[in-house]
């Protein structure tokens, strides 16, 4: 994923984020969702800024220990971002 993108809600969007949510990868179903468990900082632009506590919906697990993901930014309710962050720093949370 090379492009970090803010998305604005809408109905487009659920339902694209519906579909996207709703794909499998290496015969497991995505997403899971995740709890960041330290603070990350991006060095990259496709990377995404995430903080002790934060939910992330996953959606690839990537070979090399990176997910791709989508999370609602914090102060602005109705955008989310998407972008990836290292895999070490979540933890799965139950579905």
């Amino acid at each position: 994923m090379k492009n970090f993108v803010i998305f604005q809600k809408n109905f487009y969007f659920k339902h694209l984020l519906y579909n996207i949510l709703n794909i499998s990868t290496r015969g497991r179903t995505v997403p899971y969702q995740c709890q960041v468990l330290y603070d990350y900082t991006p060095q990259n632009p496709d990377e995404l800024e995430i903080h002790v506590g934060d939910i992330i919906n996953i959606i690839e697990m990537c070979d090399d220990g990176w997910y791709c993901g989508m999370m609602e930014k914090e102060n602005q309710g109705e955008t989310m971002e998407f972008g990836t962050f290292p895999g070490n720093y979540v933890k799965l949370l139950p579905s």
